[in-house]
């Protein structure tokens, strides 16, 4: 037995040896994979690809492809929707996205319809009837004001306006979508902070503006998506996310704007998720923190061959090729396994679970604290 195996299989945050040993054998020919390919799993990777395996069948849960009762018996995961997706098109934070692009197709249509109804939210076909500069531009909005973030029951939908200014958009167009972003942020929040961080704004440079939110939604976010449309337009091929996020960030640099990079990341990869032949969905792609922080967890990066951001990427790109996914599904499912090998249930509307029973069924206990 080599020493990484020794390491693996002895490990000591194992609590349950032979439960993990049985994990072990059932991914033994991926984890030889990984250190083909210059890759030094732990393992947590052991967990990690458990847990994938559950969460794809609880997203096939959420679509109505299983019945609602279905469950997994990982207690964590059966109970708190956080970690019940595979796919970024289908997780909570897309769900505005995906509606106004597919409609009454829409995998969640019948879900969130009475939803839609009560806020009066359109239930048509829009995107694929609006160019793409209003498209994307619609995309930026969404993700600056936190993609209706809350893990609640309005989880993808809290605050969100963009409904609104896609109706406007495709009845009218921009100028009308800018006259019901203005109507909506004085009549209320328009942006959600529960589970997101809202970027770092300018200060507002006229007085009509009172925070640098709104200035750099109706201002700025017009040119930042025309002008993305116009260069992606000019390149013989789909560019690679990387790339195509590089661009955005100095596109917020050319107009003077900070850079925010987890939110430009988001934003490119719907650009890849629903214009493929302009950035390449299949191409190596950003990280948030809790990814890294999970890519850190699952592979030991000071005995893997890659360090940076090959790193992630060559991981990303191990885990992608073997769950059948690209990078921004990988990005996404993966965040999320930092904060289940820890444990984490929201705060707030899951008061109802009983937190000491209500625990991961990791053979592992949670990392050490990186603090």
């Amino acid at each position: 037995m080599t020493a990484n195996r020794q390491k693996l299989l002895y490990s000591d945050r194992i609590v349950d040896r032979d439960e993990f040993r049985e994990k072990y054998l059932k991914h033994a020919d991926s984890l030889e994979l990984a250190r083909t390919q210059g890759l030094v799993p732990t393992a947590y990777l052991v967990e990690a690809l458990e847990y994938h395996y559950r969460a794809e069948r609880l997203q096939k849960r959420a679509l109505g492809l299983l019945p609602p009762t279905f469950t997994t018996g990982d207690l964590l995961q059966d109970n708190v929707p956080i970690y019940d997706t595979v796919q970024r098109r289908y997780a909570g934070f897309s769900n505005v996205l995906d509606q106004l692009w597919y409609g009454p197709s829409a995998p969640k249509y019948n879900r969130f319809l009475d939803l839609m109804t009560s806020h009066g939210y359109p239930t048509q076909q829009i995107g694929p009837n609006l160019t793409p500069k209003q498209w994307l531009y619609l995309a930026l909005v969404h993700r600056v004001t936190g993609s209706g973030a809350s893990f609640m029951r309005d989880h993808g939908w809290r605050n969100t306006i963009v409904p609104y200014m896609a109706q406007a958009m495709v009845e009218v167009g921009l100028r009308e979508a800018l006259k019901t972003l203005r109507q909506h942020y004085e009549a209320g929040p328009i942006f959600t902070s529960l589970g997101n961080q809202i970027p770092s704004f300018n200060k507002p440079s006229k007085p009509e503006w009172r925070t640098g939110g709104i200035e750099y939604l109706h201002d700025i976010a017009p040119f930042i998506a025309s002008d993305m449309v116009d260069w992606l337009l000019a390149q013989p091929k789909a560019v690679p996310i990387q790339e195509a996020v590089d661009y955005a960030l100095d596109l917020n640099t050319k107009y003077g704007w900070r850079r925010f990079k987890f939110v430009l990341t988001a934003w490119v990869l719907d650009i890849a998720e629903y214009y493929p032949h302009l950035v390449d969905p299949k191409s190596d792609c950003y990280h948030g923190a809790n990814a890294i922080e999970t890519m850190r967890l699952i592979f030991d990066p000071k005995a893997s061959k890659f360090k940076g951001q090959k790193f992630f990427d060559k991981a990303t790109r191990f885990l992608s090729d073997l769950t059948n996914t690209n990078s921004g599904d990988v990005e996404d499912c993966f965040c999320d396994v930092v904060r289940w090998v820890e444990n984490f249930i929201p705060k707030k509307h899951y008061e109802h679970l009983d937190r000491a029973v209500i625990k991961n069924s990791s053979s592992l206990l949670p990392p050490p604290s990186q603090g």
